[in-house]
């Protein structure tokens, strides 16, 4: 699982260098959109493997639902980025730029809850 996910991550490059290289074919695009949905399955099989044979941290249990709901954010996100730059012609390809500002958002919001449950 984890040598399908680096494999995966290891494709961002050229998937990047193709839709910079051939921006006026969609396909390019679907390309990268499918790299980066692959690499967010990939990523929640082997967070799911790890959870079930109980060989996660304790922080990440604790943490567990937040990650599967950023997850699972991320893949909608990716899904409808793809769907709408692949059926619409434009640039909505800009919008993957949101995927680390909310996975980073919700990191920050967790650690916070996780700060003020410490100290309540």
């Amino acid at each position: 699982m984890n040598l399908l996910y680096l494999l995966c991550i290891s494709f961002i490059p050229f998937t990047t260098m193709i839709m910079g290289r051939y921006a006026r074919f969609l396909d390019a695009d679907l390309m990268f959109g499918l790299n980066i949905i692959f690499i967010v399955v990939l990523l929640a099989i082997i967070f799911t493997y790890t959870d079930r044979t109980k060989i996660i941290e304790e922080d990440l249990i604790k943490n567990k639902k937040n990650i599967y709901a950023t997850l699972i954010i991320i893949s909608v996100l990716t899904f409808i980025v793809t769907g709408l730059n692949y059926s619409i012609p434009g640039h909505y390809i800009y919008l993957y730029l949101i995927i680390p500002i909310i996975s980073s958002v919700r990191d920050i919001m967790y650690r916070k809850k996780m700060d003020d449950e410490i100290s309540a």
